[in-house]
């Protein structure tokens, strides 16, 4: 009998006059990922009798706004939650359900539940399984790759005497490249080795109100970064050797990450002006990115304190995708809110080691604008760039007296020779 009165309109745009003469939406389906016709039909005031198997259930609440049918094929099921619809009183109390039932799924709530989808994905914790062994702390996972290279004490790996040097910039650190071997194949590894300080080392430490660091610090913090969800290496191994309770010697085992470049090479490498318009959409896309991860790194309660070019390793998946890690995390600090002060370090930093003619000042600003999450410069980020700018300059001066005094001591070494 309804063969009578079902009428196939076709295609057309303006439905909304369908559903404001309709008393309900009856949609059986075998499957459907998410049939947008159920919240058209909320939207519009309408009660939904729908199947399990259409993804669009899931906004049904259950004799509130509507039914859900556990088999499309269930013809009598579906007969009998339409007749209890055949109320109108019963009608009208669920229309008005419907209609508020449906302001709930907006473009913005649906943008918030993505980002907070993300957030706690990115966020979840990341537990490296770790254990003391032999004097030195190992990343459980590496524990046989370490044995079979016989580096599994704190001497061998503390004076390891193979290897690529890689840097040392002062003599109470240092850091090399090794290769550990596996049945299936070779894999980098860096290992940084930091001496005890020299006593004009210590001194200066204690004038700033600070004692110098070990590669543990730089442990702990690779640990944290993981289990917060923000891309760094892989540690191995550390080890700490202590003299009359004070920190003497230690190291830091740590995988290496394959094909990352620093960002301070790979800006003049790939992106050096000028650029074809394939080369800017890249380049502002890799902008974004590393805004976005500094933000969710500073929202996380984290703030490097060394956050310049040489600490950020980049690596590209595709057009405009990229791995992205944080290095060099001796100097991280944990808070439960990054503050004004150590944003504004942080992202100095990163102002002061951009290379003018890589990075414009409008690149500057778009990197501001993401990080802040704003599209325009309100006065309170104008306010914010101020100081940015302004610690940036000290930085410069501060980097400039630390050349000079260097570059004295050099001279009064080389004249006592």
């Amino acid at each position: 009998g309804l063969s009578d009165n079902l009428i196939f309109i076709g295609e057309e745009k303006a439905l909304e006059k369908y559903y404001g003469v309709s008393d309900l939406l009856v949609l059986p389906t075998l499957y459907d990922p998410f049939s947008n016709v159920c919240l058209e039909a909320l939207a519009c005031g309408l009660p939904v009798i729908t199947t399990k198997s259409n993804g669009a259930a899931e906004i049904i609440e259950e004799g509130e706004n509507g039914y859900i049918i556990e088999d499309a094929r269930d013809i009598e099921g579906i007969a009998q939650k339409i007749s209890l619809l055949l109320s109108k009183e019963k009608r009208e109390e669920m229309r008005n359900h419907a209609a508020f039932s449906a302001k709930k799924y907006t473009i913005a709530e649906n943008a918030r539940k993505t980002c907070a989808l993300y957030e706690r994905v990115f966020t979840r914790k990341k537990t490296l399984s770790c254990s003391p062994y032999d004097g030195i702390i190992v990343n459980n996972e590496y524990l046989s790759l370490l044995s079979q290279n016989k580096l599994i004490d704190f001497n061998t790996l503390m004076y390891y005497q193979n290897g690529e040097i890689i840097k040392q910039a002062i003599k109470e650190r240092s850091t090399i490249k090794l290769l550990l071997k596996s049945d299936r194949a070779e894999i980098g590894a860096y290992l940084k080795r930091y001496h005890a300080p020299t006593l004009k080392a210590w001194a200066r430490s204690l004038l700033r109100f600070s004692f110098p660091r070990s590669a543990i610090d730089e442990w702990k913090n690779i640990l944290v970064f993981h289990r917060r969800g923000i891309p760094t290496m892989v540690p191995l191994s550390a080890g700490l050797k202590k003299q009359f309770g004070i920190k003497k010697e230690s190291f830091l085992l740590t995988r290496e990450i394959e094909g990352v470049e620093r960002l301070n090479h790979y800006l003049p490498h790939h992106l050096s002006p000028p650029l074809n318009s394939h080369h800017l959409k890249e380049k502002r896309a890799l902008i974004k990115e590393i805004a976005l991860l500094v933000r969710r790194m500073h929202l996380l309660g984290l703030n490097h304190r060394d956050l310049y070019l040489c600490h950020i390793l980049v690596k590209k998946d595709s057009y405009d995708n990229w791995k992205i890690y944080f290095a060099d995390l001796h100097r991280v600090d944990q808070r439960k809110k990054v503050g004004l002060r150590w944003k504004v370090k942080d992202l100095a930093a990163l102002n002061y080691s951009s290379n003018e003619n890589l990075i414009t000042r409008t690149d500057r600003l778009r990197f501001i604008t993401h990080y802040q999450g704003e599209r325009k410069l309100d006065a309170k980020t104008k306010t914010f760039i101020r100081k940015i700018v302004k610690k940036t300059d000290k930085i410069r001066s501060h980097d400039l007296k630390m050349r000079k005094r260097d570059f004295l001591e050099l001279n009064l070494e080389n004249d006592s020779l």
